[in-house]
């Protein structure tokens, strides 16, 4: 780590006296760190509150991060382009509006510049979409869509990896995207600009292929998943990758199963539990995991993340992923806490 760690805007809490690197958790971080682990660990789907949460703090996480990062702004719904509804407003966070007036240095020019302490640290403007249809019962439910500003390449991106009713998503979020007031956000202030750099990812057919495979529909709201996988994609290659838009078109990647997805995501969310300060006993906090190895309270918690049994794939994935963790600086000091694999049931 750098000493420029201490220079991305601050979506966390931070204290730069104890540590620039890691966020100090509040019992409110905790509870969605928690909520998502548990979630991932029994096959559940995450609670979409606590998602967009995970999803900033995995950017912490990062073992080579170049100041790429994504910001996820909260969850928005989607009303229909015909609604008589009140015009939509999204107020981006401070950090992130502040961020956005510092000038991007492309990842193709070099690190002295990518690190320099005046240059932008997101790459990545992320809005998680949430659009309702029929299907199945007559009743309405959810499904999850992406936008993401690149200003790498001043575009944004909108994905939509569910095969069902996809041209009325575009219609809405067109009309969203042509209508919604962003106070403060440069990138939209030339609105028809904006309008033109958006392009529209829809050519997924790995849900169609699941539902031939299982013969019986993919429920709308399990898109999550798959709209988490494109976060975390963009998140992993967005300091190497200029074309990360360009995601693949798969059943492990619909379903957020690859290794590098979900299996990445519960191993670095629980690096960041075990290994950030904690709000209240971050005095405490001395960098170092000596003690870890006796602290029953921990081994109780790493308990009540087990893998469930069908969950064969997670439990390989996770362990490699651990492994692989523990050859790294970051997480060297994991290969001393021997009952961590026993406790994860892996």
């Amino acid at each position: 780590m750098t000493d420029t760690d201490g220079f991305h805007p601050r979506i966390f809490q931070f204290n730069d006296a104890i540590t620039k690197s890691l966020p100090i958790l509040d019992e409110d971080d905790i509870g969605d760190l928690t909520a998502v682990l548990k979630a991932l660990a029994k096959g559940r789907l995450p609670r979409q509150t606590s998602i967009v949460k995970v999803l900033n703090a995995y950017n912490i996480t990062q073992v080579t991060a170049k100041r790429a990062w994504a910001y996820f702004h909260p969850i928005t719904v989607i009303p229909m382009a015909d609604a008589d509804v009140p015009r939509p407003v999204i107020d981006l966070d401070y950090h992130i509006l502040d961020d956005l007036d510092k000038p991007w240095h492309s990842i193709r020019q070099s690190a002295e510049q990518q690190y320099d302490g005046e240059s932008a640290s997101y790459r990545f403007i992320c809005f998680i979409h949430k659009h309702f249809i029929r299907r199945g019962n007559d009743r309405q439910r959810p499904v999850y869509t992406i936008s993401i500003w690149d200003r790498e390449l001043d575009e944004m991106a909108w994905h939509d990896t569910y095969s069902h009713e996809r041209a009325t998503r575009q219609r809405d979020i067109q009309n969203f995207w042509e209508i919604v007031e962003m106070r403060e956000c440069t990138f939209v202030e030339r609105r028809s600009e904006f309008l033109d750099s958006i392009r529209y990812r829809m050519n997924y057919r790995a849900c169609e292929k699941a539902e031939a495979t299982i013969r019986g529909a993919i429920l709308p709201q399990d898109t999550l998943y798959s709209i988490m996988s494109i976060g975390l994609r963009y998140m992993n290659q967005g300091n190497v990758n200029r074309r990360v838009d360009i995601v693949p078109d798969n059943i492990e990647f619909f379903s957020s199963t690859a290794r590098e997805l979900l299996p990445r995501m519960f191993v670095r969310l629980l690096w960041l539990y075990l290994r950030a300060p904690k709000a209240g006993s971050e005095k405490d906090w001395d960098g170092r995991m000596d003690g870890l190895n006796d602290d029953e309270d921990t081994k109780e918690y790493i308990q009540q993340l087990q893998i469930t049994d069908k969950l064969g794939w997670m439990k390989v994935h996770v362990r490699r992923e651990l492994e692989a963790h523990m050859d790294e600086p970051k997480g060297e000091w994991l290969k001393r806490v021997e009952w961590l694999f026993p406790a994860l049931r892996i």
